[in-house]
């Protein structure tokens, strides 16, 4: 095996090695970090990144057109979200109310299956890769799988 030697420490933590003067100099002989600092500070030009706008990109972003959906569209993907969103607050509500049974539970189950199919016609009004379709799709999936909890009996 190969001689290590022993590593003496020099003086307290953070103290320079005195055998070794100069050494926070210019040991390098390339720029100090304070000279490349101040260069870019002052440089603000196109491509530079400033603290406060961020990372500069080297390309501008590309342009992805209009986006905005036609206001039947957004008609009907907020009224669905009002109505969603007032079924499952009150279905909440009801089973986590001790003195509802689940028969006092059940009609509100049934308007949520009710609901889902009119989810359902309002997916199949909406065009395809529209942003709206996916929330809705989201919100059968959610009435479809508490309908099923209820039924399969897993709030007994």
């Amino acid at each position: 095996m190969a001689d290590i030697p022993s590593i003496q420490p020099a003086g307290g933590p953070g103290s320079l090695d005195p055998s070794r003067p100069g050494k926070n100099d210019k040991s390098t002989g390339g720029p100090s970090f304070s000279d490349v600092l101040d260069r870019t500070s002052k440089v603000g030009g196109a491509g530079q990144a400033t603290p406060s706008q961020g990372p500069a990109s080297p390309h501008p972003p590309a342009y992805i057109g209009r986006v905005e959906s036609a206001p039947a569209v957004q008609d009907t993907v907020s009224r669905a979200s009002d109505e969603f969103f007032r079924l499952l607050e009150s279905y909440q509500r009801q089973l986590g109310n001790p003195d509802a049974s689940l028969k006092d539970i059940e009609p509100l189950v049934q308007d949520m299956a009710l609901y889902q199919g009119r989810l359902m016609d309002d997916i199949k009004s909406l065009p395809e890769g529209d942003p709206g379709r996916g929330i809705l799709e989201e919100m059968a999936g959610m009435v479809t799988s508490e309908t099923a909890k209820f039924y399969r009996g897993e709030y007994i």
